[in-house]
């Protein structure tokens, strides 16, 4: 699609697009302004962020609700530029940054009071709240490394004019700017709205989807954890897509079969362009044709099934059956079938399985 075609699009969803449950915003304080920081599935909190990129870190917080399924309402700040983690309400207890033992990687600009967010690469999307409970105007940042390096202020006016938006406005450079900015936080949207998507695995001609730790694809294992350096994120000019992969287990090994990128925020599926893995993988190991994970290590199951079509016409994965593996360096080094009911599942006799579940609910 189009850039001004996607975004014009894009821009009318604004309006229409609606999550499963709002979710609870942050707070961001800049000056003497308070804005409210939306969260959602193409929106994660920047703390969110901070434990999915720190593996060796248990995020402590639980879901309180279905409106606030992070466990935490955050309070930022933005001062000379930089992003801080000031506060956390924890289902109504006030909490510091340090309670938690969040730190930055850069320690100078933190103090006990305040945390230095370098970790967050992203968008941020916050309104500016009327007494009325209506919108004054929305506020983009784009920040990186925790230093903020754009920012765009639109209101409910320029939205309306910016859907109008056509070539000769591009001698409008403030208009431009804030156009570009639409579209950046748009493919950030996108990006992470498919971010998490199942990817598949065959074993044996039966076809499941693959759980490991990280709900997002193992190709990002080899790019930095903010995905910053990933070639098709949200900064790309030429395609923005998240990566999921199709794998397969053969030989004892992890090979990765296929690879697309996902974009889109239909409900009805996403977008879909295949990449070319021996161009875009040239140089690596492959085995029979495909790309031989040797980066992947780690517990995994495996859920055997297919896709049904549910309530109100939408398709869902049935589960009909589940294996665990261990998975070290791309080499399958133990597998087993688990027991289909629950109570089963928590009376393993099997020594072995049972060290192989614990070991894949610690990861």
């Amino acid at each position: 699609m189009k850039k001004q075609q996607w975004l014009l699009l894009c821009l009318v969803l604004m309006s229409t697009f609606v999550f499963a449950t709002r979710q609870t915003p942050d707070h961001l304080i800049v000056g003497n302004d308070s804005l409210k920081l939306n969260i959602g599935w193409g929106h994660p909190s920047p703390l969110q962020t901070y434990f999915r990129q720190n593996k060796d870190i248990k995020n402590p917080f639980r879901m309180i609700s279905t409106a606030n399924y992070r466990g935490h309402i955050a309070t930022w700040n933005i001062e000379n530029s930089r992003f801080y983690l000031i506060g956390l309400d924890v289902d109504g207890t006030k909490h510091k940054p340090t309670d938690f033992s969040i730190k930055s990687e850069n320690s100078g600009f933190s103090n006990e009071k305040r945390v230095f967010a370098d970790w967050f690469t992203g968008v941020i999307e916050c309104r500016k709240i009327n007494k009325d409970w209506s919108v004054a105007y929305t506020v983009y940042y784009y920040v990186k490394q925790g230093i903020v390096e754009r920012e765009a202020q639109i209101t409910n006016k320029e939205l309306e004019r910016l859907q109008e938006f056509t070539a000769k406005d591009t001698t409008n450079t403030e208009l431009l700017s804030k156009y570009s900015m639409l579209y950046l936080n748009q493919s950030y949207i996108s990006f992470y709205f498919r971010l998490y998507e199942r990817e598949m695995v065959a074993v044996k001609g039966k076809k499941g989807q693959l759980l490991g730790k990280e709900e997002r694809s193992l190709v990002l294992d080899n790019y930095k954890s903010d995905y910053s350096d990933w070639p098709f994120n949200w900064e790309s000019e030429t395609y923005v897509g998240a990566p999921n992969g199709s794998y397969v287990i053969e030989d004892g090994k992890l090979l990765l079969e296929s690879l697309e990128l996902l974009s889109g925020l239909s409900f009805d599926g996403p977008e879909k362009s295949e990449l070319n893995i021996k161009e875009f993988f040239k140089g690596k190991e492959f085995y029979k044709d495909k790309l031989f994970a040797n980066w992947v290590s780690g517990v995994f199951i495996i859920n055997f099934g297919k896709e049904e079509k549910g309530e109100f016409g939408m398709m869902r994965f049935k589960v009909k059956s589940s294996s665990i593996y261990k998975i070290e360096n791309g080499v399958v080094k133990e597998s087993y079938e688990l027991p289909k009911n629950k109570k089963d599942l928590e009376n393993i006799e099997n020594d072995q399985l049972k060290d192989l579940v614990k070991e894949f609910q610690n990861q």
